[in-house]
């Protein structure tokens, strides 16, 4: 990629804070098309003329959401509109199942859902790009048979959460 000049152009009007994802569509207060062969690659906002340019922060949602059961290497739910299966459990077993989520900045906040309610977690831990949280269902009842259990993601309000999802399979006796 040529590197090229930058222009430094005036964009008249008061200070407007502009909220846009990574790879995302933003709309900006100012026209910064540099032609049709070139592509912005960056802007930088400046406030008068103090030559320090104010920066904001890139939100990018987070890449991946993985249902994973206890003590299974494979992943059992996956974001991209499938639903796993977890089990066969009997009733009165517990499932122990770790959601984990990769990417997103800022870090994503990840809850459980159950049945369509949310429901208590672990807290979530961060090992680099991976968070993580664990969810215990205590006692399984006939009740609970092809129940749904959803791990979501979300880091801002300018994006979708992302989602994975499970059923439990129960053999009732």
């Amino acid at each position: 990629m040529d590197k090229k000049c930058i222009a430094v152009l005036p964009c008249p009007g008061p200070v407007a804070e502009v909220t846009a994802v990574a790879g995302g569509n933003a709309a900006l207060p100012c026209a910064v098309d540099g032609g049709r062969d070139d592509q912005t690659i960056m802007v930088l906002f400046y406030r008068g003329h103090s030559g320090t340019p104010i920066y904001r922060r890139v939100s990018e949602p987070p890449r991946s959401v993985k249902i994973f059961e206890e003590g299974v290497p494979t992943p059992r739910g996956s974001s991209g509109g499938s639903v796993g299966l977890v089990g066969p459990y009997m009733e009165g077993d517990v499932v122990s199942l770790r959601c984990e989520v990769l990417g997103g900045i800022p870090y994503p906040a990840v809850s459980w859902w159950y049945r369509g309610v949310p429901v208590p977690s672990s807290g979530t831990s961060r090992k680099g790009e991976v968070s993580s949280t664990s969810l215990d269902l205590p006692s399984l009842a006939r009740r609970d048979l092809k129940s749904e259990v959803m791990c979501q993601a979300l880091n801002t309000n300018t994006t979708e959460p992302l989602s994975a999802s499970v059923l439990i399979d129960i053999t009732c006796a």
